[in-house]
């Protein structure tokens, strides 16, 4: 537990309120923390309240007394302001004056609007079987997954019930839950199960229900990655024998994969898997300690998916739960079939929300108006008409000149067979979100936009940042919730893109990492390329951003898709706008010349420099005096204007005596002391020097303060010395008349041009404070 400043206390009533400043309390005590309790504010929920009576609270061992906020008046916390009454619809419109502050907007997919209840399917209506009084009884749950259609809940041939969990995890069922294991069944489900199999109680679907319709798709289907790191359990299916085998993978070859084999011991029609090793059938290619060693091709492994494993180890066996092998036969049958026919394959399922009826062409689809967006579908023809299906690519990107604004990043690929005779090579360029990572990743994009769909693609980069992120997605089978894809550190939206084009297109990737700038021929060439591409300035490819089918809409900040984890850039924009706008000590209100000497934060710093500067001038002025005519602190606190610290327009105030004012009630009072005009004249400028000196140490600790902000941001000297002779770098304590910071010219730049936003607010020009 930790309290920090700015320490939110939320209560139901006073007696819970208490112990919760209780328990604060004894965290202060305990740590020598000293606060002012009567600084405490308080926001009520209660309506029939007098909000002019003060409530006593106890605050550990201390009562205090606070006036709570009346109905219209609001608490500032964190650039934030709160309300006791409204709470939930100030809280709305306080982010819509946030995002509205911060140059922030949303554009809705406009290709996606309306179509959201939209659902096309074929077969029998779930209405038909269960009736109209079940169906609107339970259309929530069916909504919430996108269930309308019987062979929804049916593997490809109809012949077999899958168990709602198997149901879940189809890429139609929208709940942000379905790749959980925890899966409560509806009675909808059950009612279903009733009616449609043999029994009522089994998964084995009676005749009538069986569609013979042709089957073009995997039903809503997707087969999970082949990870040899995680020692899953895999299946392969055997075109000799026609049934799936099982095992577990012990080495990886260039084409293929050999596994420990498993004999399945449950019956086909059970919805659980049992398997056991196998000592030994007429599949093994080998034996390794005793047991069966099979050899398949890594196109015809397919990783079982299951609901929860257990091991019996005296029995060696697995209990696979959930995993139907009925299903799971009848999915791979089909995904062999339409590897060798793609031409029956349907890219889209017939139940998956789509933008438009009629799929767009997928280049016309996430390529926008742009340079090359013909030499695309060129390059793309010349891929088909090679009659290719394995590839062996290269990819490369390059920045020049980053942080400038003619900076250049350009990207490129080249395409061969596996005789790694070239088949083309393709170059582009990009503007925006400039990074050496996010040019690598353009070219891995333009790579599988033309690679012919059904086609297996072995990509090298030199980038391990592109492939240790393209792994992580592939071991979520190229499927994420928006939630999570908002929450990718970089350029989310451009994964997505790839995501999407590998599950249409139905493309099978590997990538490899190639060290750069190494003797590898292949891997020099497209580098060569790639940097060569600098001095063209016709190229360029821009991306739509309006198509995608499952992201309804499209975050911006001033009119620029946000490329980066939405969190990451509203911290990054509120780092950038208030790195010196808010002030460093209470860092809550906006700084300015005056905020400086009122702030809260500093009060009693404040009083004690104007009781320094009080006790200064008795001391000097009874040096001067005869001691039968010494003054007293009194005389010098009378004074009574000059002494106030605030801002007035009919009299001179110590705001005024900082910023260098003289008042004429201060000359005349030294005049009725002093004897000459001389010694007026050096009080008064010893008097003003004083003030200047009190004045230059307070600044000094708010710089102080400052350049401790400043090291946290990672704002060192280093980062100063990179603009050692090119610009004046200037004392940065002192206050930036330019405005550039302010109005995140420097955030826009770092989109523009790349490089961090410190790059470009190093080298703006500063002002004195007065």
């Amino acid at each position: 537990m930790a309290y920090m400043d700015d320490t939110n206390m939320l209560a139901g009533n006073k007696e819970e309120l208490e112990k919760i400043l209780k328990t604060a309390d004894d965290f202060y005590t305990l740590n020598d923390i000293q606060i002012n309790k009567e600084k405490s504010e308080l926001l009520l929920k209660k309506k029939n309240f007098n909000f002019n009576e003060k409530i006593e609270l106890e605050f550990g061992n201390q009562k205090i007394k606070i006036k709570p906020k009346g109905k219209t008046e609001s608490l500032r916390i964190l650039d934030l302001i709160f309300m006791g009454q409204h709470l939930r619809n100030n809280f709305i419109i306080n982010n819509l004056l946030l995002m509205k502050s911060y140059n922030f907007s949303i554009e809705f997919n406009k290709h996606n609007i309306g179509k959201n209840s939209t659902v096309l399917g074929r077969g029998r209506h779930i209405m038909e079987i269960v009736g109209t009084e079940s169906f609107l009884k339970n259309i929530k749950i069916l909504r919430m997954n996108n269930l309308y259609f019987l062979d929804q809940f049916l593997s490809p041939d109809n012949k077999t019930l899958l168990t709602w969990w198997n149901i879940k995890n189809k890429i139609f069922a929208l709940s942000n839950n379905r790749n959980s294991n925890v899966v409560n069944t509806p009675n909808i489900y059950k009612k279903i199960q009733s009616l449609v199999t043999t029994n009522g109680k089994n998964y084995n679907v009676k005749e009538e229900y069986i569609d013979n319709n042709v089957v073009t798709n995997l039903g809503g289907y997707e087969f999970l990655p082949i990870n040899i790191h995680i020692n899953n359990i895999i299946t392969s299916f055997n075109m000799f024998h026609f049934e799936n085998i099982y095992g577990k993978i012990i080495e990886e070859k260039p084409f293929t994969y050999i596994f420990k084999h498993f004999k399945r011991i449950s019956n086909t029609s059970e919805i659980n898997l049992f398997i056991k090793v196998c000592n030994g059938c007429e599949y093994n290619i080998g034996q390794i300690e005793g047991k069966c060693i099979i050899e398949s091709m890594k196109t015809e492994i397919y990783e079982v998916r299951y609901k929860r494993l257990i091991k019996w180890k005296g029995y060696k066996a697995y209990l696979l739960k959930e995993a139907q092998h009925n299903y799971m036969e009848n999915i791979i049958r089909y995904d062999q079939f339409f590897k060798r026919n793609p031409l029956y394959y349907s890219s889209y399922d017939n139940y998956q929300l789509r933008f438009d009826e009629n799929s767009l062409d997928i280049i016309e689809k996430y390529i926008d108006l742009s340079l090359d967006k013909q030499k695309l579908f060129d390059s793309r023809k010349i891929l088909y008409d090679s009659n290719v299906k394995d590839f062996v690519c290269y990819t490369d990107g390059s920045i020049k000149d980053i942080t400038k604004e003619y900076v250049s990043a350009t990207f490129g690929t080249t395409f061969y067979n596996l005789s790694l005779q070239k088949i083309l090579e393709l170059i582009s360029s990009y503007n925006n979100w400039i990074s050496s990572t996010r040019a690598e990743i353009f070219a891995l994009l333009i790579t599988l936009l033309i690679a012919p769909s059904n086609s297996n693609l072995t990509v090298y980069t030199d980038s391990a940042s592109v492939i240790s992120n393209f792994e992580k997605f592939k071991f979520y089978n190229f499927t994420l919730v928006t939630r999570q894809i908002f929450k990718i550190s970089n350029n989310n939206i451009l994964w997505k893109i790839i995501m999407d084009i590998i599950k249409e297109n139905n493309l099978s990737v590997n990538i490899f990492k190639v060290n750069a700038h190494t003797d590898d021929s292949l891997n020099n060439y497209v580098d060569n390329i790639v940097s060569l591409a600098h001095n063209d300035q016709n190229l360029g490819i821009n991306l739509n951003y309006n198509n995608f089918y499952d992201l309804p809409w499209i975050p911006k900040w001033n009119g620029i898709v946000i490329e980066k984890s939405l969190r990451k850039l509203i911290t990054l924009t509120t780092n950038t706008k208030n790195l010196e706008r808010f002030c460093p000590m209470c860092e809550e209100d906006e700084e300015d010349f005056n905020h400086i000497w009122f702030c809260e934060e500093r009060r009693e710093d404040m009083d004690d420099l104007i009781s320094g500067v009080q006790n200064w001038l008795l001391l000097e002025i009874n040096k001067i005096l005869d001691p039968i005519n010494h003054i007293t602190l009194e005389h010098i606190k009378n004074l009574n204007d000059i002494w106030k610290l605030e801002v007035s327009e009919d009299h001179i105030t110590f705001i005024d005596l900082i910023k260098g004012f003289f008042p004429s009630s201060l000359i005349n009072f030294f005049k009725q002391l002093l004897s000459t005009k001389s010694k007026v004249e050096i009080l008064s400028y010893n008097f003003r020097n004083e003030i200047l000196d009190k004045s230059m140490i307070f600044w000094k600790v708010r710089c102080n303060k400052l350049n401790e902000i400043d090291r946290s941001l990672g704002i060192d000297k280093n980062v100063k010395k990179q603009h050692f002779g090119k610009e004046q770098f200037i004392d940065k304590t002192r206050k930036s008349k330019n405005k550039k910071y302010f109005n995140l010219q420097s955030l826009q730049s770092h989109i523009y041009f790349g490089g961090n936003t410190i790059d470009y607010y190093n080298i703006v020009d500063y002002g004195s404070v007065s």
